[in-house]
This record gives C-alpha cells, sequence and structure tokens, in this order.
C-alpha cells in the first residue's frame, strides 16, 4: 500500500535501536518485579539503576544526534558522500526562464536529505527574488525527484550559489532541470 525507497541511515538506525531497547529493559524489570514476592531493598536498588540507565541511554542517543549533525550517512556512491560532483548529471545544464540562467548543478545526499547547489545568473535589468524548482530525471526522461529553493535579492547581471533541499530518492538520477518557480519580485 504505502511503500517507499528511502533506506534508513546509520543515525535513524540507532534511534530505533535505542528505541526498542527502552522498552525491553524495563518490560524485563517489571517481570523481575513482579515476580519477586517480597519487595527487597536490592530491588528498589535495582529499579532506580534501570532508570538511570534509560535516562542515560536516553541522554547518549542525543548526544548523537546532535553531534553528528548529519555526518554520519551509509550510501552506496562515494561521489554523493564526499560531497563531490555526481557523474551522472550533466555540467553547465542551464535553463534560462525570465531572463534567470542556472548552471553547474551538483547534489549531495546525508541524512536521507539531499542537497542541490548551483549557480543562478540574473539576465535581467531588475532587481529579483524567485523560487525555483529542481526537477531530477531517470535515462527514460521519466521524473524521479524535485527539489525546492529560494534566491533572495539577486541584483541585474550578478551570479550567486543557490541550495535546494528534496527528500526523494534520486538514485536514478540521469539529468537534471531548474526552473523558476514563482518571482517574487
Amino acid at each position: 500500500m504505502f511503500s517507499s525507497n528511502r533506506n534508513l541511515t546509520v543515525n535513524q538506525w540507532i534511534l530505533v535501536f535505542i528505541l526498542l531497547f527502552i522498552p525491553v529493559v524495563n518490560v524485563v524489570f517489571l517481570l523481575v518485579w513482579a515476580l519477586s514476592k517480597e519487595e527487597h531493598p536490592s530491588i528498589k536498588n535495582f529499579s532506580r539503576a534501570v532508570i538511570k540507565l534509560n535516562l542515560i541511554l536516553f541522554g547518549i542517543l542525543i548526544a548523537i544526534l546532535i553531534g553528528t549533525g548529519g555526518c554520519m550517512s551509509l550510501f552506496d556512491d562515494e561521489a554523493l558522500v564526499s560531497g563531490g560532483i555526481n557523474p551522472l548529471l550533466p555540467l553547465g545544464t542551464s535553463s534560462v526562464e525570465s531572463k534567470i540562467e542556472f548552471r553547474n548543478i551538483v547534489h549531495r545526499t546525508q541524512m536521507g536529505i539531499t542537497t542541490i547547489s548551483g549557480e543562478t545568473t540574473n539576465m535581467d535589468n531588475e532587481d529579483h527574488s524567485y523560487s525555483l524548482t529542481v526537477t531530477f530525471y531517470d535515462k527514460d526522461k521519466n521524473i524521479v525527484g524535485t527539489g525546492l529553493g529560494v534566491v533572495d535579492n539577486i541584483g541585474p547581471g550578478q551570479t550567486k550559489t543557490f541550495e535546494a533541499i528534496s527528500q526523494d530518492n534520486l538514485k536514478a538520477a540521469a539529468s537534471v532541470k531548474v526552473d523558476v518557480d514563482s518571482i517574487l519580485y
């Protein structure tokens, strides 16, 4: 019914493991407590230890997620991991719309989020701010994903770098096209 082509990253697997591990520890503790005939001080100490363990594990999980900041991920394509140029996407691809030009488009994926970067030039006589749509196609020219971004206050003749974001699985991407979605001014 619902399917997704995205794979879990290392951080997501760690989160799943810890979220599954904490309830298992709690169930074991509750079984030990329920099966004991008397309440010994050692059981009270054990309950405190389990609570402390859960807090420590939760703290470690938060520290890992904050500390890595998206640095840990698993991918087959080394060009995507290093943030280098993806050889599947032709360089110098440009789209001209409303006198806006795009070129040198690359993308890299970390933590299931793809960041698309490139250069845009305003070939008009006025300042512009605009939203853009990045569309990825497979070898048969079918759309495999899209990304969205915004360029703010680019002057006449000025070239700026832009970034767009996508959560789509772009491993099958063979080409890319960037279009102005809407001109804000």
